[in-house]
């Protein structure tokens, strides 16, 4: 299950129209980007930090795209559980660099929040094998 933060956030992505109540006016804009706590809306030429409990989507894509992220945890919890990864934990992270990370000291794999955005099922899937085989044949795994 995602935490309440992500379930707000999944509902958006980049170029989606949108609507907020600023100073008891209803605004109509477009979202920019999404930060890990707001996301930044172009109403006109200027830019509101805008927080996800106050967005209001106008168009319908918002559940699917829960359902999405709910989907890619499972499967990625499963797969943990699958190969014997009971104490390590799976999370979107916010990076805009990387695809996925795997952190030992912490027993944390993660990928990034906006991936499941811009890349297909199959891509995904390889993504988390990948991830996943750093903690279950260490040795391979590569040094800085």
């Amino acid at each position: 299950m995602l935490n309440k933060t992500d379930n707000l956030r999944a509902r958006f992505a980049p170029n989606d129209p949108v609507r907020f109540k600023y100073r008891r006016r209803t605004m109509e804009g477009t979202l920019l980007r999404t930060n890990p706590r707001r996301a930044i809306v172009r109403v006109d030429n200027e830019e509101y930090h805008v927080p996800y409990e106050c967005l209001i989507s106008i168009g319908d894509t918002g559940q699917q795209r829960v359902e999405r992220m709910e989907a890619i945890l499972e499967l990625a919890q499963r797969l943990m559980h699958e190969h014997g990864l009971k104490k390590w934990r799976f999370k979107f992270d916010h990076s805009t660099r990387r695809a996925g990370c795997c952190t030992y000291h912490d027993k944390r794999i993660s990928i990034s929040f906006d991936l499941p955005y811009v890349r297909r099922q199959a891509h995904l899937r390889a993504l988390l094998r990948n991830r996943l085989s750093k903690p279950i044949f260490p040795s391979q795994r590569s040094r800085p």
